[in-house]
């Protein structure tokens, strides 16, 4: 078992031995920071809590200002107390590395939740999406309104808002997660640039112009939209210019939810004007459009209303949500919330190598430059989005074969590997040949 120092945001304890102990349980997801684990916290009674928790990336540890961006966000995230926010408990040194130690939430990841729904051929309720949202601006507005102790704003703006960050338990519990790349004075001083996941941030954000909490305000009627009918609103690709992923068009969402009144589409998009001037001016703002519009239009729904929903969608039991099941070479792929079953594997089976993260992350530079370099640092906090049919290996194995795939599938190996040859490099040879046929017929005559 690791040595434990417990270490205050700020100040050390000391080396006064502590009785409560950290064990470090089986890796969950890595993103472009942070490698997160599940983990046990057991306290001077002996008691066992499921935690989970989170450290640097092994290859970043060495950069003194991501080191300095961990214990911010530990700084931040240790002053963020409000029900709808995954709260951060501790922060402690196992083995020489810093990790955070933070809530565990028996449930799924709201992009887990969606693909499962989708593949049960069931979607979210226009009633279970209004509150989760509300839900989410309730926390939005804390965070925004948080101040220090001399009653200065703290300028928080989450700016990674996206369904692997909304987190819901089967109870029916929404919590805001990862303020990793939150936006506050202390990490615009550490000269670093981070930005959020393509397709939910908002255009200013994708510029990298200056933010204000609009920004979260257009993540979330993102995720808002897609929660409503099923599809992404923005699909763009790493290195495509933000004109031309804003560009799409914008379809009204009650076009695409049947159970949605017209009405409806002007609150929702809303939050979604690509000029931020245009938009709510605060999350408290838009919590009461949305609260109104919900009882105007009977879609009002509460906590435990909305755990019945998700078990009627995705399963009775809950704890099967954990998991989704893959056709593809990717035996499995995990909540960032798995508990017990993460536990009874055998050692070694759940090697990050043979996981995909629910949120894969990518950074543009090797972190291996010197410490004076770290400000040319840009982390793009987010792999190439996919395309809204959520086609994927997994989903083409169920589509059934069609009678010119089942003879490809007969031939011999050597013949399906001509047939998959370039066309080009075919169609000259055949050519040249039949040149070549033509002049020895000539020179015969």
């Amino acid at each position: 078992m690791a040595s434990v120092e417990t270490i205050a945001l700020g100040a050390s304890f000391g080396t006064a031995p502590v009785a409560e102990q950290f064990v470090i349980g089986p890796y969950l997801n890595q993103g472009g920071m942070a490698t997160v684990f599940l983990g046990k916290h057991i306290g001077r009674t002996g008691i066992s809590t499921p935690i989970v928790l989170k450290r640097l990336r092994s290859e970043l540890t060495h950069v003194p200002e991501l080191r300095a961006l961990l214990l911010s966000e530990a700084e931040l995230q240790s002053r963020l107390l409000h029900p709808c926010i995954v709260r951060t408990t501790d922060l402690v040194v196992l083995d020489g590395e810093y990790y955070l130690v933070m809530e565990y939430v028996r449930g799924g990841d709201l992009q887990l939740l969606l693909r499962r729904a989708r593949r049960r051929g069931q979607r979210f309720s226009a009633a279970a999406a209004l509150y989760i949202v509300r839900e989410l601006l309730q926390a939005l507005g804390y965070a925004h309104e948080l101040r220090d102790a001399r009653g200065v704003p703290l300028g928080v703006i989450h700016r990674d808002i996206s369904p692997a960050n909304i987190l819901i338990s089967g109870d029916g519990e929404v919590k805001l997660s990862d303020f990793g790349i939150a936006q506050t004075a202390q990490v615009e001083g550490l000269g670093l640039r981070l930005r959020g996941k393509v397709g939910y941030m908002s255009p200013e954000q994708a510029r990298q112009e200056e933010l204000d909490p609009r920004s979260d305000l257009f993540s979330l009627g993102t995720v808002l939209y897609e929660l409503l009918t099923a599809k992404r609103l923005f699909v763009g690709q790493e290195g495509e210019s933000a004109s031309r992923v804003y560009a799409a068009p914008m379809l009204p969402p009650s076009a695409l939810c049947p159970s949605l009144p017209p009405e409806a589409d002007a609150v929702i998009l809303h939050a979604l004007q690509l000029d931020k001037n245009d938009r709510p001016r605060s999350a408290q703002k838009w919590y009461e459009e949305l609260l109104q519009l919900s009882q105007r239009h009977g879609l009002w729904m509460d906590r435990s209303e909305l755990g019945a929903h998700l078990r009627t969608m995705l399963g009775d039991d809950p704890e099967s949500w954990r998991l989704l099941e893959e056709r593809s070479g990717t035996a499995r792929i995990p909540s960032f919330l798995e508990a017990d079953e993460l536990w009874e594997e055998p050692s070694g089976a759940l090697h990050s190598e043979s996981m995909m993260g629910m949120s894969v992350v990518k950074t543009l530079e090797q972190a291996s430059l010197r410490a004076g370099e770290v400000s040319a640092l840009h982390f793009d906090v987010t792999a190439p989005v996919p395309r809204q049919s959520d086609s994927g290996p997994a989903s083409l194995s169920a589509v059934p074969l069609a009678p010119t795939q089942i003879i490809v599938a007969a031939m011999p190996s050597g013949l399906r590997l001509y047939l998959h040859r370039p066309l080009l490099p075919i169609l000259v040879f055949s050519v040249l040949s039949l040149l070549s046929a033509a002049l020895v017929w000539l020179l015969l005559r």
